[in-house]
C-alpha cells in the first residue's frame, strides 16, 4: 500500500491485477505511475511521462484492497505482551536510553509495523514496560501481605523480600531492574512519575493495612498517624533493600529481618 503522495512505477500487469475492468482501456499505459490520494483510498493512474500529480490523466479509478481478517482481542493482548516482554529484557540489560526500537524489534521477532501499531513511540513503550513490571512486583507483594495475617509488619516485609529474591534467583531479574531504572526516569518524565506514584501508593496502602491489623492484634488503640508512619517506614525498607542489593550486592532479606528485630527490641 502506498502512503499518501507516494508514487511507484507500474506495469499493465499491475493494473490488470488491481483493477481488471480498467486494464482493457487504452487510457492506461504500461510503465506508468500510480499515486496515492491524500484524502481516501483513491489511486490516480497516468502516462509514463507524468512525474507530478498535476500532470495526471483526468481518468480517476477508485479501488479498495480486500478486507483484512479481524484480529481477536486475545491475539492483540498476546502481541502486546510479546513486545513488552522483549522490551523488558532489552531495557533490563541496557537501560531505557541505550536501547533502540530496532533492538526491541529484533528481540521480539516481529516487524517494525507490528511494534509501532501497538506503541507509536519509544516513550509509550517505556511507560508501558515500567507499568507492567511494577504491576508484577506489586502483585507479588499483595499476595504475601494477604497471606501474612498473623505476622508483624517487620515479618511481612521480610516475607515480601524473600518472595522477590526468590523470583530473582529463578531468573526474573528484569522486573526489579526496571523498577530501579524507573526511579531515574521519573525525574525526567512526568508520565513515568505518575505511574510510580500510583504503584507505590498501592504498596504503601497494603503495608498500612498490615500495620493496622498488627496494632489491633496487640490491643493497641488505633492511631491513623502511627499506621501511616509504619507503612512509610516499611516502604523505605523495601526500596532501600532493592537499591543496596543492586549496588552493593551484600545485603539479604535475612539481614533486614535481623535489623528490624533489633530495632523493635531496643
Amino acid at each position: 500500500m502506498l502512503a499518501a503522495g507516494q508514487a511507484k512505477a507500474i506495469t499493465s500487469t499491475d493494473i490488470a491485477t488491481a483493477i481488471p475492468t480498467a486494464a482493457a482501456s487504452t487510457r492506461f499505459q504500461p510503465c506508468g505511475f500510480i499515486f496515492a490520494s491524500n484524502s481516501e483510498r483513491t489511486f490516480f493512474i497516468c502516462s509514463e511521462s507524468a512525474t507530478r500529480q498535476s500532470e495526471l490523466s483526468r481518468t480517476v479509478v477508485r479501488f479498495y484492497p480486500p478486507c483484512m481478517p479481524k484480529v481477536s482481542a486475545e491475539h492483540r493482548a498476546a502481541r502486546r505482551t510479546q513486545i513488552i516482554d522483549a522490551a523488558r529484557r532489552r531495557f533490563a540489560d541496557n537501560g531505557f536510553h541505550m536501547t533502540s526500537m530496532d533492538d526491541v524489534i529484533s528481540e521480539s521477532g516481529l516487524s517494525a509495523g507490528a511494534l509501532y501499531r501497538y506503541f507509536p513511540s519509544k516513550e509509550s513503550l517505556i511507560l508501558a514496560t515500567i507499568d507492567e513490571s511494577l504491576e508484577a512486583v506489586t502483585a507479588l507483594g499483595r499476595r504475601v501481605m494477604d497471606e501474612s495475617v498473623d505476622a508483624s509488619p517487620g515479618q511481612t516485609v521480610v516475607a515480601v523480600l524473600d518472595r522477590v529474591v526468590s523470583s530473582m534467583l529463578l531468573g526474573d531479574v528484569a522486573n526489579t531492574r526496571i523498577a530501579l531504572y524507573a526511579w531515574t526516569e521519573a525525574q525526567r518524565s512526568p508520565a513515568v512519575r505518575e505511574v510510580l506514584i500510583v504503584r507505590y501508593l498501592a504498596i504503601r496502602q497494603g503495608l498500612r493495612s498490615v500495620a493496622v491489623r498488627w496494632l489491633d492484634s496487640r490491643g493497641e488503640p488505633y492511631e491513623s498517624d502511627r499506621a501511616d508512619a509504619i507503612a512509610k517506614t516499611l516502604l523505605s525498607v523495601l526500596m532501600g533493600f532493592l537499591a543496596q542489593r543492586a549496588i552493593l550486592g551484600d545485603v539479604t532479606q535475612y539481614d533486614v529481618g535481623q535489623g528490624l528485630d533489633a530495632i523493635a527490641h531496643r
